[in-house]
């Protein structure tokens, strides 16, 4: 059961990551390819549940879900530029998967080498994505200076 909620934790995780490019699309009148896409990805995951369910069970499950948002997922990246003429933020979106691979790293050794009580190991991991954040740019410290500064008097 632990094994479903880590792969449904990473489902969850993807499709955050990737459901603005959903409502970019929408919101741009091309809700019949996201909507055949997203179809297209419940009729596999029905039909994969069916296949490996049986014998594998709901670990076969979750697994499946997860490779249906992934592909979903990579539609959205596919379809964005194509169907809207927005072009993506590749370098923003390495930092992300680099900013996120890191945390998990980090979170892996402090659960595997520290032996630390669970609120400890928690403020710890924040720290390091702090860390993190600001270490790959995905925010930057004088864009955190700018939310201190006062708005002008109208």
């Amino acid at each position: 059961m632990t094994q479903c909620l880590q792969l449904l934790f990473l489902n969850v995780l993807v499709h955050a990551f990737f459901a603005i490019y959903s409502t970019l699309l929408t919101s741009t009148d091309h809700e019949k390819p996201v909507s055949w896409l997203v179809t297209g990805s419940i009729v596999v995951n029905v039909g994969l549940n069916f296949v490996f369910m049986p014998r594998y069970g709901a670990l076969a499950g979750a697994i499946n879900t997860l490779l249906c948002a992934v592909v979903v997922s990579a539609g959205y990246l596919w379809l964005v530029p194509r169907r809207t003429g927005v072009q993506l933020p590749w370098a923003m979106l390495l930092r992300l998967v680099l900013t996120f691979s890191g945390l998990c790293a980090g979170w892996y050794a402090l659960r595997r080498y520290a032996a630390l009580p669970w609120w400890l190991e928690a403020g710890l991991a924040g720290l390091w994505l702090l860390v993190l954040v600001l270490g790959f740019g995905v925010v930057k410290v004088n864009e955190l200076r700018q939310l201190r500064r006062r708005p002008p008097a109208v």
